[in-house]
């Protein structure tokens, strides 16, 4: 989608900054995504195949729309490093929280 949308309107500089959001959140995703299965143990071992494939671009598997390293290599190893697991409890709380938010603000005033 972004790549079309980019396509029909390159010139347009807020879509491109837009681009960059969403590529760098889905590179954090993926990065949270790693250390949830992984766990704990191989933080390091994460964090030097990352700094490996930023060293050695031409490694990277051919032409993609989200290459590696368009964003802050060095800002996702410092998160992975200091990845935690979400708390379930706090996950729950705003969930609920969010959940009670929106029954206020979509239910109507009694009349």
């Amino acid at each position: 989608m972004w790549w079309t949308l980019l396509a029909f309107h390159w010139f347009n500089p807020i879509l491109w900054s837009l681009y960059r959001v969403v590529v760098s959140m889905l590179e954090d995703a993926c990065d949270q995504r790693v250390m949830n299965r992984l766990g704990r143990e191989y933080r390091q071992a994460y964090s030097d195949s990352l700094l490996s494939l930023a060293e050695r671009p031409w490694l990277a598997p051919g032409p993609s729309p989200v290459a590696f390293g368009e964003s802050d290599v060095r800002g996702r190893v410092k998160a992975v490093l200091r990845y935690r697991r979400p708390i379930p409890a706090l996950t729950a709380l705003v969930l609920l929280a969010g959940a009670a938010l929106s029954l206020c603000l979509l239910t109507g005033p009694i009349s």
